[in-house]
């Protein structure tokens, strides 16, 4: 596996390269937004005018409450029809603009903390927010965030380096170099696996199904780059390729008797849930 992070541990990025990447990704990765942290009350509303007539009043009402003094989140659980956020009261969490439709948005935006806003209306029904806390929008200043730029440029570095060997050592394994060979050159981990079928998982390989089904495509003697699904790549020859065939049973003796048992065990269960369930439905009473 090149591992990115791996292959720039010793690399220590100058004073001037952070600088320089933290100017060219200041806007994009540190700076935020301004963000309002925010309750709201869902009253859903049908588009019949006499009905929507009737919600718009419900939801004037519910309001004229919470400017009295009711408790948002308590109304929230009790009336809101956002079965997402009514357990917790409303709480939307932190917002910025853009991620909410526009009416809400723009009464919401307008409110200081512990301010409610008004009905606003919205194609779907009616609904009352509450901010609770607005964070400015803001720029991390650098000595803030130096470790993750450090480690942005490792990374990147790193990367770098990763593509580069691997180019290099595949041209190499297709010119006939053993892996063994360029594993102890580049100080990588070889790995040999046992014989594994489609569907299978073996232990020396990447625990991912996408990994050990590519490599299974490929003939006896392939060379190959063949990556998993979180991005890592790994060097591949595949030494031997055995045609499919039924085992005979004294090689799979401990692997049929694990499943017979496992179906065995499962057929007891189901047994047993049928006769429990039988029971309920026909109690036997005594006297």
């Amino acid at each position: 596996d090149y591992d990115p992070l791996r292959l720039s541990q010793n690399f220590n990025p100058s004073q001037s390269e952070i600088e320089k990447y933290y100017r060219a990704n200041q806007s994009r990765s540190f700076t935020h937004p301004e963000q309002r942290r925010v309750r709201h009350i869902f009253i859903s509303a049908s588009s019949d005018p006499t009905a929507r007539t009737a919600t718009a009043a419900r939801a004037a009402e519910l309001l004229a409450k919470l400017k009295q003094g009711a408790d948002f989140a308590q109304a929230a659980r009790d009336y809101s029809d956002d079965s997402a956020t009514r357990v917790n009261g409303g709480e939307l969490g932190f917002i910025e603009r853009g991620r909410m439709v526009k009416p809400f948005e723009d009464a919401v935006f307008k409110l200081k903390p512990g301010e409610l806003s008004g009905v606003i209306e919205l194609p779907s029904g009616f609904d009352i927010a509450q901010v609770e806390e607005v964070r400015p929008a803001h720029t991390d200043p650098l000595p803030s965030v130096q470790d993750q730029v450090v480690k942005a440029l490792k990374l990147e570095r790193g990367t770098e380096i990763a593509q580069r060997e691997r180019r290099d050592d595949f041209r190499q394994a297709l010119n006939g170099r053993s892996l063994k060979e360029i594993a102890t050159e580049r100080g990588l981990q070889l790995q040999e696996t046992p014989f594994f079928a489609a569907g299978e998982q073996s232990p020396k390989l990447a625990a991912d199904p996408t990994f050990a089904s590519e490599v299974i495509k490929l003939n006896k003697g392939a060379v190959a780059l063949v990556r998993d699904r979180n991005g890592g790549a790994y060097l591949v020859k595949v030494l031997d390729k055995a045609p499919a065939h039924i085992p005979a049973l004294s090689a799979i003796r401990e692997r049929v008797r694990a499943a017979v048992m496992q179906d065995l065990a499962e057929a007891a269960a189901r047994q047993r849930a049928a006769s429990l369930l039988k029971q309920i439905k026909n109690p036997v009473y005594s006297i």
